[in-house]
């Protein structure tokens, strides 16, 4: 009775937890990664009732067609933990260890070698479960349920490869009938039982903390522009700020504001207004390099912090900017118009702070913007005349972001941007 109890509850449990993770994919189907947990959990529910069962009847094809289904809910799960990780898995290797495996498992069923055939299957999948642990491991944590996750592959890679050998040891001294009715049978599916509830409240707490992540970068980011709000940009600023006076690196701050932007949203419309901003936001993100940070500080009011980069490199910048909103808008359709922006540098002094810093550079904003706008002004030099040696500088002093990959500085949203 306790087994047959065993039988029912323990696929049923599978069954479940297969529906929770089909109905949270279902919730945001980008993430095919949750739909492969799923496809695990049924695999495992219908290789446990095949198991307690039918095993005593199995022949040969019935014991293949159980160790291909139950192996390839098994790749499903490893290869949704590491599309997850945004790494890749070995399917070719994979498929060829469970073909190699099935081919040992038909010649064992047709020899009537019950020991080759626990062996074997259980081996393959304690191997699988330790390349993925691997993988897994190599892959580094993001949160604390990355390591939970790790944890519990290493336990159903021991227990895979444990099970097997007091299985055979107790199973050489029964029938597979007394086997089939047997306390050894109900321990291995109470600890399979035990080990699908571990992973799958790993798997699961993988996916909050995800979720978590993903509500506190969107707390961080401008809506409209895609970077860092104020709050988050100025946090990120302060540090690299600090930072800078630690290594003693330079360190130059472009403030730029849209010009005319009132006028934009008056003539034309706050939806075309949004437009602008949108693409004026993308615009400098593809121009900064990954050492740099960039930031939505007001309505049209951008900011640039440009590391180890001097004043008259990172005016440079700012011409580029300048230049890119230029040509950008006079290509965009007719629906969004032509618009200019001004632009104010400054260069971080000794034991200035970031508020500091940005005083000066919003002050040279406003000289450019009182020069007739669509210009770059230097704090304590003055206007960037479009003769100026400046920018030529700049791509011997600040390397263009399409031929440089160096790691972010300060990772104040909680991933790392790629630009190319």
């Amino acid at each position: 009775m306790q087994a047959l109890i065993l039988t029912l509850m323990i696929p049923t449990m599978t069954l479940v937890f297969a529906a929770v993770f089909v109905a949270l994919w279902w919730q945001d189907r980008a993430r095919t990664y949750i739909l492969a947990y799923a496809a695990w959990f049924l695999a495992v529910a219908a290789g446990l009732l095949a198991q307690a069962l039918f095993v005593t009847s199995f022949g040969p094809p019935q014991i293949v067609a159980f160790h291909m289904v139950s192996t390839t809910g098994l790749i499903a799960l490893l290869w949704g933990v590491a599309r997850r990780d945004e790494r890749r898995v070995p399917l070719v290797l994979f498929i060829a260890m469970t073909c190699g495996t099935a081919v040992v498992l038909w010649f064992a069923a047709k020899l009537g070698n019950s020991g080759v055939l626990i062996m074997a299957q259980n081996f393959n999948a304690a191997l699988l479960f330790a390349m993925g642990a691997y993988g897994k491991w190599t892959a580094g944590h993001r949160h604390l349920a990355d390591r939970w996750l790790l944890g519990a592959l290493v336990a159903l890679a021991a227990y895979s490869m444990f099970r097997p050998s007091v299985t055979v040891l107790v199973q050489s001294q029964m029938t597979m009938e007394e086997y089939h009715t047997s306390i050894l049978l109900t321990v291995n599916m109470v600890m399979t039982a035990v080990l699908c509830m571990l992973i799958s409240i790993c798997l699961l707490a993988t996916i909050l903390s995800d979720n978590m992540s993903v509500e506190r970068e969107a707390s961080t980011l401008d809506a409209l522009s895609g970077l860092p709000n104020r709050a988050a940009f100025e946090k990120a600023a302060n540090a690299l700020v600090a930072r800078a006076r630690e290594e003693e690196r330079s360190l130059s701050l472009i403030v730029g504001d849209i010009d005319h932007f009132k006028l934009i949203n008056d003539q034309h419309g706050h939806a075309t207004g949004d437009r602008v901003i949108a693409g004026f936001g993308q615009l400098i993100a593809r121009k900064i390099r990954d050492t740099d940070i960039a930031g939505r500080i007001g309505g049209e009011e951008f900011c640039v912090l440009v590391w180890s980069c001097d004043l008259r490199p990172a005016a440079g910048l700012a011409n580029r900017i300048r230049q890119a909103a230029t040509e950008s808008s006079m290509r965009d359709d007719d629906t969004t118009p032509s618009y200019t922006a001004s632009f104010g540098v400054a260069q971080a002094r000794d034991g200035e702070s970031y508020a500091q810093l940005f005083e000066r550079a919003d002050s040279a904003l406003y000289q450019a913007k009182g020069s007739g706008r669509n210009r770059v002004f230097l704090h304590g030099e003055g206007l960037l005349s479009s003769s100026d040696a400046t920018i030529r500088e700049v791509k011997s002093a600040y390397v263009d972001p399409d031929s440089s990959s160096g790691d972010r500085v300060i990772d104040f949203i909680g991933r790392t941007r790629n630009t190319g």
